[in-house]
């Protein structure tokens, strides 16, 4: 599915969750969220949704470790046991 200008701030709000879920500070939440932001700009119009999730996903991983990659294909609804 390509993804949709709705789907930012959704996306955004998921990575909110997940950081606090997977018990980032404020601080850790807030360099995953100026990645996001960051990266927004250079996502293609023919991006495909579950695409974006999994590099997001990655970097959330990266910042918060691996439980974080459950907390959020929850959110989304990726399959678990993560990307490799």
């Amino acid at each position: 599915m390509k993804i949709d200008l709705d789907c930012f701030p959704c996306m955004m709000r998921q990575l909110i969750e997940a950081s606090e879920m997977a018990g980032a500070d404020k601080h850790t939440t807030r360099e995953i969220i100026n990645h996001y932001a960051d990266m927004i700009k250079d996502i293609p119009e023919d991006a495909k949704a579950p695409e974006v999730s999994d590099k997001l996903q990655k970097f959330l991983k990266k910042k918060t470790g691996d439980r974080s990659y459950s907390l959020l294909a929850n959110l989304v609804g990726l399959p678990r046991g993560g990307s490799k």
